[in-house]
């Protein structure tokens, strides 16, 4: 534990804006290793006191280092410093990849929090995407996934009740459901209509998640297609940014 002596600096004597230097503090003494990967901060007002600012400059900072990767907020349990970088996701978005072969080819250890499988019909939204009626039968499956501890992704799909069996696939150990569909030869996945954004996370998946309310979320709306073109599903993922981290290779397309 770093004691109240060891984080005060007087930071007000530095010109630079005050979030900066609370922010280069903080991360001196994680470099040191004064915090380790998985120790808790201390209580915000406490770290306030003991750096000598306000409590919404601290805030600032600590949203600054959260975006890096460097923290990790907890909604209910503190701030924790984040795992090392280099044991985290990352993927390009041209390959479409299950969760699970993503973290066996980057060497991460990645494991499903919870699987729930439950039917419900579609709605008129759902039916249009889905080429169904609306009212029709659909198997509903929310996955919750996890990285060394850490909760990094919500993933909640919908199915046409008779491309799958619901109960086959409530016993499915392990993977997703991308997983799930490519082992299915006769399903032929072949492609993905993707919607890429961020949003802001609301109470129950915050919850779900163990992040505090408002916190941007990396959103992908995912449908799924066959080789004939036939919608197989639709999925609705959400991914904590820091843990898990997209990026696209753009080309330049040269006209003659």
């Amino acid at each position: 534990m770093v004691s109240a002596s060891t984080l005060s600096r007087p930071l007000k004597l530095d010109p630079r804006p005050l979030y900066n230097r609370a922010i280069e503090a903080l991360n001196e003494f994680i470099e040191q290793g004064q915090y380790k990967p998985g120790d808790r901060l201390p209580a915000e007002g406490d770290l306030a006191k003991q750096l000598g600012i306000s409590r919404p400059t601290l805030r600032e900072a600590l949203g600054n280092l959260e975006t890096g990767g460097v923290i990790v907020r907890r909604h209910g349990v503190g701030t924790f410093v984040a795992a090392p970088a280099r044991g985290h996701l990352q993927s390009g978005l041209e390959q479409l990849e299950s969760l699970r072969s993503l973290a066996a080819r980057t060497g991460v250890n990645e494991e499903r929090a919870d699987w729930i499988v439950d039917m419900v019909v579609a709605t008129g939204e759902m039916a249009g995407v889905l080429d169904l009626e609306p009212g029709a039968a659909l198997v509903r499956v929310q996955m919750t996934a996890k990285e060394e501890g850490y909760l990094f992704a919500y993933l909640d799909s919908y199915i046409p009740a008779h491309f799958v069996d619901g109960d086959d696939l409530s016993g499915y150990e392990e993977g997703s459901l991308l997983d799930y569909l490519i082992e299915r030869d006769e399903l032929k996945i072949s492609y993905t209509h993707t919607d890429l954004h961020a949003v802001a996370v609301d109470r129950e998946l915050a919850d779900r998640l163990g992040v505090l309310e408002g916190k941007p979320l990396l959103h992908l709306a995912e449908t799924y297609y066959s080789e004939t073109g036939q919608p197989i599903a639709l999925t609705l993922n959400y991914f904590v940014t820091g843990l898990l981290n997209f990026h696209i290779v753009r080309r330049v397309v040269r006209r003659s």
